[in-house]
């Protein structure tokens, strides 16, 4: 953290006179980032009594938490990285106390002691853990290495235009990463009662869901991208609306397939995909680098190699590797994955059909015409798109006001 920190000023094109400020804004976010994994420790109560609402909404909590600082902290003083920075990590010390208060109050039996520690299980957990942290290295060179090479290639000013498109694709990978953490654990849960058969449906159920519900936001983002960069940010960014679509098109693959990864960690084989990652990882910084510098493309040569080296491994390697562990037909999730791309394209479609006979030129526009897509599509695919297991599965997690469902198929 310190190393990287210090350095921070020296590995990025930023204005002069704000070295210092650059430095403060990576240690304390990186800081903010370590009480968040410590915090993850005492969340294991919450998984452990079904509690996912106490889960996000800790976690709508620390997002709010930055919002209020940052806005308290500029209308105090004036605005500085800095703040920023400090505004992380103190809503992540607060969130961690209020987690560890709560995950008390859930399981009040529930001792942490060092003395508790069994040493003997370090090794076998260790062997795991360092090949998700390799796998977790190479994830970072695919989603942020492109933000720093065009930083580096094309200077702060085209990089802040490139990062404004890149937050749509950074909340989509949250939302997301919700869903399969939803999702995880139910296939976690199949693995230890030996169940086979049910990892395989609640799998290919899975990524089918994660398409199919994926598909909505991807779909609308793309068909309304002018008009979306434009209420937002203004009409000057407009033009970034191929940007959008080459940042956000593939995440309907490469987002779908999430679930597959609890797959890997369930039968323990995490090693073979953590070296792939790592290598097809270091092949799109090397591809995003010989676009930048080498064609015409400029930036858009760099968003071009994260879409084909990322989504090359997550079409091709992810699900055949699942189904290799498994012993089961290599196609086994080839269809699952195709509900996600189809769905994306008629959303996409009707977007850009409606937004071309019906200008859309304001927000509350921009939601009406969503939100008739939204309605429309929602219906369909609850009575054609889902199956009566999948339907299960969705109303499984609904309260039990809304769902007839006791418990999941």
């Amino acid at each position: 953290m310190i190393v990287v920190s210090y350095s921070a000023p020296f590995l990025f094109r930023i204005p002069e006179g704000q070295g210092f400020e650059v430095t403060l804004l990576f240690l304390m976010v990186l800081s903010s980032v370590l009480v968040q994994e410590f915090r993850s420790n005492f969340t294991n109560t919450f998984y452990a009594s079904n509690r996912l609402d106490v889960i996000n909404g800790l976690n709508i909590l620390v997002t709010l938490l930055q919002v209020v600082f940052i806005v308290a902290f500029f209308t105090v003083a004036s605005p500085m990285l800095g703040l920023v920075g400090l505004a992380y990590l103190l809503a992540s010390l607060i969130t961690l106390v209020a987690t560890v208060v709560v995950s008390r109050r859930l399981s009040p039996g529930l001792k942490v002691s060092a003395r508790d520690i069994d040493r003997t299980r370090l090794w076998h957990l260790g062997g795991m853990s360092w090949w998700v942290v390799v796998n977790q290295v190479g994830a970072l060179l695919y989603l942020y290495i492109d933000l720093i090479v065009v930083n580096i290639f094309f200077g702060p000013v085209i990089g802040g235009r490139y990062a404004v498109v890149l937050a749509w694709g950074t909340v989509l990978r949250g939302i997301a990463g919700n869903l399969a953490g939803i999702i995880g654990p139910m296939i976690l849960i199949a693995y230890a009662r030996g169940k086979s058969d049910q990892v395989i449906q609640i799998s290919k159920s899975a990524v089918k869901m994660m398409g199919i519900t994926l598909a909505l936001p991807i779909g609308l983002i793309l068909g309304f991208s002018p008009q979306i960069l434009t209420l937002w940010v203004g009409p000057d960014y407009a033009s970034l609306s191929p940007l959008m679509w080459v940042l956000v098109i593939h995440l309907i693959i490469n987002l779908a397939v999430l679930p597959l990864f609890t797959i890997n960690i369930a039968y323990n084989k995490v090693k073979i995909p953590g070296i792939v990652t790592v290598l097809m990882g270091t092949g799109n910084l090397v591809l995003a680098v010989a676009l930048a510098a080498l064609t015409p493309l400029g930036y858009l040569g760099v968003a071009l190699a994260g879409l084909v080296m990322l989504t090359s491994k997550n079409a091709l390697f992810t699900p055949w590797y699942a189904t290799k562990v498994m012993e089961i037909p290599s196609h086994t999730f080839t269809r699952s994955i195709l509900f996600g791309a189809i769905s994306v394209a008629g959303i996409a479609a009707a977007a850009l059909v409606t937004g071309y006979y019906f200008p859309v030129t304001s927000i509350v526009r921009l939601v009406a015409c969503s939100g008739i897509i939204t309605v429309l599509y929602l219906l369909v695919i609850w009575f054609r798109g889902f199956s009566p297991f999948e339907r299960g599965l969705i109303t499984s997690y609904l309260p039990r006001a809304l769902s007839r469902e006791d418990q999941c198929p």
